[in-house]
């Protein structure tokens, strides 16, 4: 965290060199390569090629078309932009996928900073980063990084789509996971209860979102029982 606040002061290519021998080796090594120009559109083609990979848990071609993309969004708009921003966070989501939680917490932190940087406080795209990395945090039991990522990605949330959008109700309940590793099941069962309400209202009493959250509140009941 500490190379990431002032990552500002370096390019993104020095900083990959400076980890090139431990996480980030497999990106420099294919970065050097290709050619020294790229354009908007080389960037989307590799972006939706690497997703398209990823759809079909072709995770080996998906990490070397991402990592390209990433290439060419540095050449085409800088080290410090969104697109070289949703690079790393492509990658991110596909160590993610994998279950890499070290090493996607690594390209998330750093697509945090840019994204920091160059996107309003308000920004959809922000908020996915920083509950992406919440997730992370929690499955590396950093449970109190993971509850400030997570609400402050809620707290966008809630400043785009009001108390009552889908995506709250999604974080909510995620909220509630870390609000029960730390003991704190009123906590949780109060996320819980709110994201059972917007699902109902949305989706309707039998929607597979509104069982699931009442499957997890009576786990949770459960839980406090003993």
């Amino acid at each position: 965290m500490i190379v990431m606040r002032f990552l500002g002061a370096i390019s993104l290519v020095i900083f990959l060199i400076f980890f090139g021998t431990t996480v980030l080796q497999p990106e420099l090594a294919e970065a050097r390569g290709g050619k020294d120009k790229a354009s908007e559109s080389d960037w989307t083609r590799l972006a939706n090629l690497g997703g398209r990979a990823l759809s079909v848990g072709d995770y080996k071609n998906a990490e070397a078309f991402f990592i390209r993309g990433l290439k060419a969004a540095s050449l085409a708009h800088g080290d410090q932009s969104e697109p070289v921003a949703a690079s790393v966070n492509n990658l991110g989501g596909l160590y993610m996928e994998q279950g890499l939680w070290e090493e996607a917490a690594t390209r998330l932190k750093l697509a945090l900073s840019i994204r920091r940087k160059v996107l309003s406080n308000d920004d959809p795209k922000l908020a996915n980063t920083l509950f992406n990395l919440g997730i992370c945090s929690y499955n590396l039991d950093n449970l109190e990084t993971a509850e400030d990522l997570i609400r402050e990605s809620l707290d966008i949330r809630t400043r785009i789509e009001g108390n009552e959008g889908l995506s709250v109700a999604s974080e909510l309940l995620w909220l509630s996971r870390v609000y029960e590793g730390q003991l704190r099941y009123k906590e949780a069962e109060g996320c819980i209860d709110r994201s059972i309400a917007i699902y109902e209202k949305h989706l309707g009493p039998k929607s597979k979102e509104t069982l699931k959250a009442k499957q997890k509140l009576n786990e949770l009941l459960e839980r406090e029982a003993f």
